[in-house]
């Protein structure tokens, strides 16, 4: 590599040595996403920003899809960054802000074909890498209170705004919990992975959540899918007992709050 195109790549300056303009600077990031030469850079400088660029987006999804990454492997994830480039841009300089659209992307490219329920392992990896990134509160005990005080009808949950429920015609949190169980992908367990690929249900259903500052993804049952979700929806305490009566409320709130699940009880009034 020459010394131009060294300076060029590290110091945000043009092949003559000068600092760029905004209008050069625009036009220089127009060049990299077009392969254009807008920005009168010279091709071979552009190029050494078009491969950085790209080594760093497919760096950047393999940190927030670590068990995709070992599913496909280094080469597949970095064509994966390549296209997904091309289709949808990082708009801020954050790249943990960036691949969000990687399973609608994996979903119709041609490993839908041979391996559906990839689509669905980025889905939750994206959610999980999400939820890492959100805000939780703290439960508010005060507002227990409620339920002794108020209106089953006029009480709503409040559930962490890094909650978020997820459903799959395949086993994904079960795949992923394996995959990151284990260190070395060539060691995974044929027999493990073809016992959770066979003992799938029509549907499978996750919640991912925060829980003591880290992420995490468990498997639910259809009921719980379908509670979390009346939940969000904002029906009352009333409706859900209504509507899912095999829910044991007090175990459950038990839990929620144990694992930060929801942030408060509000009344309706």
């Amino acid at each position: 590599m020459n010394e131009p195109a060294q300076n060029h790549v590290a110091g945000k300056q043009d092949w003559s040595g000068h600092q760029l303009t905004g209008k050069r600077q625009h036009a220089l990031v127009t060049d990299i996403f077009t392969q254009s030469s807008l920005s009168g850079v010279p091709p071979r400088a552009l190029q050494i920003y078009q491969r950085n660029l790209q080594m760093t987006a497919a760096r950047s999804l393999t940190i927030t899809y670590p068990v995709l990454q070992q599913m496909v492997g280094e080469q597949a994830m970095f064509i994966l960054a390549q296209r997904l480039l091309a289709w949808a841009k990082p708009t801020t300089g954050d790249w943990a802000e960036w691949g969000g659209q990687l399973p609608s992307l994996i979903a119709s490219s041609e490993l839908a074909a041979d391996h559906p329920y990839l689509a669905g392992v980025a889905q939750l990896e994206w959610a999980v890498h999400e939820a890492g990134r959100r805000r939780v509160d703290a439960f508010n005990r005060a507002s227990l209170s409620l339920l002794t005080d108020d209106d089953p009808n006029q009480i709503v949950l409040s559930l962490q705004p890094s909650l978020v429920v997820l459903e799959s015609a395949y086993p994904v949190q079960p795949l992923w919990q394996l995959h990151r169980q284990t260190a070395n992908p060539d060691s995974l367990s044929t027999e493990a992975l073809e016992s959770i690929m066979q003992n799938r249900q029509s549907a499978n259903y996750a919640v991912v959540y925060q829980h003591r500052n880290k992420p995490n993804a468990e498997a639910i049952d259809e009921q719980a899918f379908a509670w979390l979700q009346g939940v969000q929806q904002g029906m009352s305490l009333s409706a859900l007992l209504d509507a899912y009566p095999g829910i044991d409320f007090a175990q459950w709130l038990a839990y929620a709050i144990e694992h930060e699940w929801i942030n408060t009880i509000l009344s309706q009034r």
